[in-house]
């Protein structure tokens, strides 16, 4: 966190957060932890699936709650917190899904989701083209039926597009 917030502080573009590399050590730094087993010896006491719900729950809270309440004024800049905390939560999610015991693992192994995972790289290259042009598609359905004063409900109506349209 430190090396990003100097770098935000100086240099609020948010671009230079996506492009630095060696500004994403924390998500380099869970990558490692994972491939280096960390953590693995916990899955012996405690069921990966409390892992998993862990990292759901600071998912939630980095998707949900932060953007959406005061708490988010004390925190500096979106990348120094945002990347740090999505890190954690993926870390925890991963690691409760290497536990073979988990009804998470179990569930993410049915075929819609293994489809998903095989073309996941895809995914990851097409994402943004449908980002660009799900919003233009959605607007005049939200204008016309949803109010435009719940952000979540708009939040969703240009996600779940984005995403139909991505796959």
């Amino acid at each position: 966190g430190r090396l990003r917030w100097g770098v935000t502080r100086f240099h609020d573009n948010e671009l230079t957060l996506w492009v630095v590399p060696f500004l994403h050590f924390d998500t380099i730094v869970a990558g490692l932890l994972l491939g280096a087993g960390v953590g693995w010896r916990l899955t012996d006491k405690i069921p990966g699936d409390v892992f998993s719900v862990i990292g759901i729950l600071v998912l939630g809270f980095v998707l949900f709650v932060l953007p959406y309440r005061d708490v988010s004024a004390y925190l500096g800049p979106r990348g120094v917190y945002f990347f740090t905390l999505l890190a954690l939560a993926f870390f925890l999610i991963v690691r409760g899904c290497l536990d073979d015991r988990s009804w998470i693992t179990w569930f993410l192994s049915r075929q819609p989701f293994v489809f998903l995972g095989r073309i996941s790289y895809g995914l990851y290259v097409w994402h943004w083209v449908a980002n660009e042009f799900s919003p233009g598609l959605t607007r005049s359905w939200l204008t016309a039926h949803v109010n435009a004063g719940n952000p979540r409900v708009g939040w969703l109506a240009v996600v779940l597009p984005a995403l139909a349209l991505t796959i």
